[in-house]
């Protein structure tokens, strides 16, 4: 009786070490479930809006020089050079603004975006107004669009881009810290 009492007991701690063992685990594989849930929301949302609002904000800086070389530039073959390039890249703002349009982003987030698409529209008029004034040949009429219409529209329209930019930015380190928090 006193063996069986013995074995009884044994069992009973080892069936008690597997249970904690059983619960740990399953709590472990819960825990993995929600880290990689997150991280792959971090990933497919916000990483991937940073990532097409760096691009975006390549482009239009590279436009932004390209637009201005053309204009004080008083050679044709510099307007036969850049123009297709500077339409080429026009082109693609708009397929990226298109892009952000469609991307899951937060209500703020929704309203600058729509600040820009209204900032890039001001910028292509802005461009165009520099092309104007370019082919008119006027020194004087070249800089003061660059001047007035030009160069703050660029600036406003890489403001915006900014700001959408940070947004994400936060947003990627509130997840990290927010994932840093269920792994613990």
């Amino acid at each position: 009786m006193l063996s069986g009492s013995f074995s009884q007991r044994i069992l009973g701690v080892l069936s008690l070490v597997l249970l904690v063992a059983f619960l740990g685990s399953a709590l472990g594989v819960w825990s993995l479930q929600r880290v990689s849930q997150e991280t792959g929301q971090m990933v497919d949302q916000a990483m991937a809006t940073e990532r097409v609002v760096a691009e975006l904000r390549r482009h239009i800086a590279v436009n932004v020089a390209r637009a201005k070389a053309l204009a004080m530039s008083s050679e044709p073959q510099v307007g036969d050079a850049l123009t297709p390039e500077i339409d080429q890249t026009a082109a693609q703002v708009g397929q990226l603004l298109r892009q952000l349009a469609a991307m899951p982003i937060t209500g703020q987030d929704r309203a600058t975006l729509l600040r820009m698409t209204d900032a890039n529209a001001d910028f292509l008029r802005a461009r165009q107004e520099l092309t104007t004034a370019r082919d008119s040949g006027l020194t004087s009429k070249i800089e003061q669009v660059y001047a007035s219409r030009f160069a703050p529209a660029a600036a406003a329209l890489l403001e915006t881009v900014d700001r959408l930019g940070d947004s994400q930015r936060v947003r990627i380190d509130n997840s990290v810290a927010h994932i840093g928090a269920l792994s613990l």
